[in-house]
């Protein structure tokens, strides 16, 4: 049972095509409302975003979600993808959860392409990380659990098993969607803290900023670290963390839903249990230098996380479009980058190519075509490397691989 009755729950599982980062794009996102008794409420639903003729998916990401390449063509534009889940993630008391919410930063990447503040994660009154839910369950919960990295696997280590390898989308929400339950019935205190919104996240951290007190969490492979929060902007953390006897200052995008709880619930019990110190850890957070603090910049303003060479000349032109329709958006005037015309292309082409006038659709033809050829080589290797791991007796498999290889015959 989760915590608010009424609650309006969502379980939401990305469909990366790359890896995180700037680059990062969806294929879609699937969802399926649940009550607060975890019963589905009403059928799952595959948002699909169409991807551009002119960009190559990851063969593996392709592969390991079962997902058919020639249905990338289908959907929705990025522009309307994030439009339709900005709708619906932000919506008043919606708490989301998640399977590995750093893939969910693709919606971040594609507010960037679209030349939009990448804040619709931070806009989701509660966020929450299932995979970082069953992390803490196996380090920190009463019973023994081994810690597993991939859906799958976690969910088979509690005793849920997918019917086909790989599922597919639907096979998937239904694990997470077990899983939640098995977690909710045997590791509540758990759960419902990890449930909580995030502006309850960002007072706990505020609240040890006010009074210099420190933090407790988990590391991305699962290692005890104390944080010491330095500042908090824009929904990043910067704080000193000590882990594995080891200093450092990181930064902590809120929005990948880390453990960050008071320093309390490493009990002594606990701390024999897992062989940590904490006096240690705090002992060292407390002496370390000033100047470490030094070392942290806040953090620059939206635009900026462009990163893509782009000039003054260029950054005034966005600013004096920014809030006005896509479609409406003219050529860059002289004197910006062609970094940014070439962007200008991208960005019309992709969601709203009926805008644009013949020359520059002609240019983002050429421009699409470079860029396939351009990645053909290690996509190839990519699936060479995939039918040498191939199971040959599974035809279901084997058929898939064939539609990945043959993909960019079909552009």
């Amino acid at each position: 049972m989760l915590p608010v009755l009424d609650g309006n729950y969502l379980l939401a599982l990305p469909l990366p095509l790359a890896d995180p980062g700037p680059q990062s794009r969806l294929a879609a996102l699937a969802v399926l409302r649940v009550d607060a008794a975890l019963r589905a409420v009403g059928p799952g639903e595959l948002i699909r975003c169409k991807l551009p003729a002119r960009v190559l998916p990851r063969p593996g990401y392709l592969f390991s979600q079962s997902l058919d390449p020639t249905a990338l063509a289908q959907g929705l534009t990025e522009l309307e993808f994030v439009e339709r889940l900005q709708s619906l993630l932000t919506a008043p008391d919606t708490t989301v959860i998640t399977w590995s919410a750093r893939h969910l930063q693709g919606l971040l990447a594609a507010q960037l392409r679209l030349w939009r503040k990448p804040d619709l994660l931070s806009r989701i009154p509660a966020l929450c990380d299932l995979f970082e839910i069953t992390k803490t369950v196996a380090v920190l919960g009463p019973q023994s659990h081994p810690w597993q990295s991939g859906l799958v696997a976690a969910a088979a280590g509690f005793g849920h098993k997918a019917p086909h390898s790989p599922p597919t989308w639907q096979e998937r929400l239904e694990l997470m969607r077990m899983l939640l339950e098995t977690i909710s019935q045997n590791h509540a205190p758990i759960l419902n803290f990890q449930l909580q919104p995030q502006q309850e996240r960002r007072l706990r951290i505020r609240k040890a900023l006010e009074q210099g007190s420190m933090l407790a969490g988990l590391g991305p492979k699962a290692q005890i670290r104390v944080l010491k929060p330095l500042c908090l902007s824009q929904d990043i953390l910067k704080a000193r963390v000590y882990e594995e006897g080891e200093l450092s200052v990181q930064a902590l995008p809120l929005c990948e839903c880390a453990l960050l709880a008071p320093v309390g619930i490493l009990t002594e019990a606990r701390q024999q249990a897992l062989g940590f110190d904490l006096k240690e850890a705090q002992r060292a957070l407390a002496q370390s230098g000033p100047q470490e603090a030094a070392e942290v910049k806040s953090p620059v303003p939206w635009w900026q996380g462009l990163e893509r060479g782009y000039s003054k000349a260029d950054y005034e032109w966005l600013e004096s479009r920014e809030g006005a329709p896509l479609q409406s958006y003219e050529a860059p005037a002289l004197g910006c980058t062609k970094a940014l015309g070439d962007d200008y292309l991208r960005c019309l082409g992709d969601n709203c190519p009926g805008s644009m006038i013949d020359e520059d659709y002609r240019a983002y033809l050429e421009l699409s075509r470079s860029e396939v050829s351009a990645g053909i080589k290690s996509y190839l290797t990519e699936c060479a490397a995939l039918l040498n791991h191939a199971d040959e007796n599974d035809a279901r498999q084997s058929e898939l691989l064939r539609r990945i290889r043959d993909y960019p015959l079909t552009l």
